[in-house]
């Protein structure tokens, strides 16, 4: 049994890690910015706390004693770039302070490249209106990159269509290509997405990389 810390806890993708974490008997602290909000998180095994991502201070404090740190955060009312470089200077800096040595951290499909040196992001069609959030997200992602740290980190990008679908239980793993069926499509389950980040934290096969997750 493992002590895992959950950052951005409230979403889909943190609610799903959650629950595959207390089903492998580990122990769960959730971290929200505001608690009276997501108070149906709390429960056997389950702690909930307040916490920022972005500040070095609070990922210390509610981080101090856990093993693993999972980083789910999703924040669309921040300026995107200043919030996820922040997470990731933030996760660096405190957590091995904290005594955690391996953080898991949740990537974004923008950033995978669709041909060798291609990001879908920089691609002809991709929406404009989704660009500010994508280039913050790939800001962060080479902070981590850039980073000489002794924390084990790794994200962990799942693919163009991540839903509520069934937990199979299998997913397949790639690099920084998106991974695609043989119809071009690309999909994963929540569950399945949790599914692979609790397999890194409990046996950890990619070190300071990044991964792409796809059914």
């Amino acid at each position: 049994m493992s002590k895992v810390v959950v950052f951005g806890a409230g979403g889909k993708a943190g609610r799903a890690v959650i629950q595959e974490a207390i089903s492998r008997g580990h122990e769960v602290t959730a971290v929200v910015r505001d608690p009276a909000k997501y108070d149906d998180l709390a429960g056997e095994r389950v702690q909930l706390v307040a916490g920022d991502v972005t500040n070095v201070h609070s990922v210390a404090a509610v981080a101090a004693g856990h093993d693993i740190a999972i980083s789910a955060v999703y924040d669309m009312a921040s300026a995107p770039e200043p919030f996820f470089v922040g997470a990731a200077h933030a996760l660096l800096e405190s957590l091995p302070a904290a005594g955690v040595t391996r953080a898991l951290i949740i990537g974004l499909v923008s950033n995978l490249e669709f041909a060798p040196g291609q990001r879908i992001m920089d691609g002809p069609e991709f929406p404009e209106g989704f660009l500010e959030f994508s280039k913050g997200h790939a800001a962060g992602l080479d902070v981590f990159r850039s980073a000489t740290t002794d924390l084990d980190w790794l994200v962990v990008t799942p693919p163009m269509v991540l839903d509520e679908g069934p937990r199979t239980g299998t997913y397949r793993v790639g690099g920084d290509q998106l991974l695609t069926k043989e119809d071009g499509t690309s999909h994963l389950s929540y569950a399945d997405l949790a599914i692979a980040l609790l397999d890194e934290a409990e046996t950890p096969k990619n070190h300071k990389t990044r991964i792409s997750v796809a059914d």
